[in-house]
């Protein structure tokens, strides 16, 4: 037999993520690193920005689960990072995420908008999170 969960059941799974990740905050890092990600990786895969004005921020509000077409998902507020300086470009290729205390990987995406480079002062990188669950 092939376990098939329902759509509420989908539902109810992510919003016990949420309700834990919206009590214990993971914290959103942006790579430099042209790394695509995959299901074995771990924090040490990826090479961290360090442009100036940068620092690894915290995941604090995730909104309620909601499903369409059989796929829950959740997502996170708004994330911006921003160069505080004009200096030696560095490319964005896409963000990591961990637990509050940087040392476990929880999940990473390669910009699905192609690589960005960051240069002048006021450059910026906004990322949205989404988590999405299905029954296979």
């Amino acid at each position: 037999m092939t376990l098939v969960i329902q759509d509420e059941g989908l539902k109810n799974k992510l919003e016990s993520v949420r309700s834990t990740w919206n009590s214990t905050a993971l914290k959103l890092h942006l790579y430099k690193t042209n790394v695509t990600p995959s299901t074995s990786p771990t924090v040490g895969s990826f090479t961290e920005c360090d442009f100036a004005g940068y620092a690894a921020q915290n995941i604090v509000t995730w909104g309620p689960a909601a499903v369409t077409s059989h796929v829950a998902k959740i997502v996170a507020a708004a994330n911006t990072f921003t160069r505080s300086s004009t200096g030696a470009g560095q490319t964005v290729y896409g963000y990591y995420v961990t637990d509050s205390g940087s040392t476990l990987l929880q999940f990473a995406e390669l910009d699905p908008g192609g690589p960005r480079t960051l240069t002048n002062a006021g450059d910026s990188v906004t990322v949205t999170v989404e988590m999405s669950d299905q029954s296979l």
